[in-house]
């Protein structure tokens, strides 16, 4: 199998649990991408998206209105669920609590990244 020579934590194959003492690459394609999106990047795209804004441009015309909804619907799943783990840390919760919630966001995210 082909190893990468740079990866970062979208290539853990549990990249929720933020484990830094070992790396446990995902056996798919995927154990290719990198970490978090440069911060100057994404506010460059920001001000590219911004400028599509102003200009009225509708950048998802054409899009299947059912991938949009089911878009829509994951990335709110994703925010509630990474909420609910929020509050969950932040509070004394058993391990069968944080691996279920885990692996139901992990679940989620995989359904994103198929649907993007």
């Amino acid at each position: 199998m082909l190893e990468p020579a740079a990866t970062g934590w979208f290539a853990h194959t549990r990249p929720f649990d933020f484990a830094t003492a070992t790396l446990s690459l995902r056996e798919d394609g995927r154990r290719f991408e990198t970490g978090t999106p440069s911060v100057g990047a994404v506010y460059a795209q920001l001000a590219g998206l911004e400028l599509l804004r102003q200009a009225h441009v509708d950048f998802r015309q054409g899009i299947d209105p059912q991938l949009l909804a089911q878009e829509r619907s994951l990335r709110d799943a994703i925010q509630a669920k990474t909420e609910s783990r929020i509050d969950l840390l932040a509070e004394q919760q058993t391990a069968a609590e944080a691996a279920r919630i885990r692996k139901e966001l992990e679940a989620l995210v995989e359904q994103y990244k198929d649907c993007a």
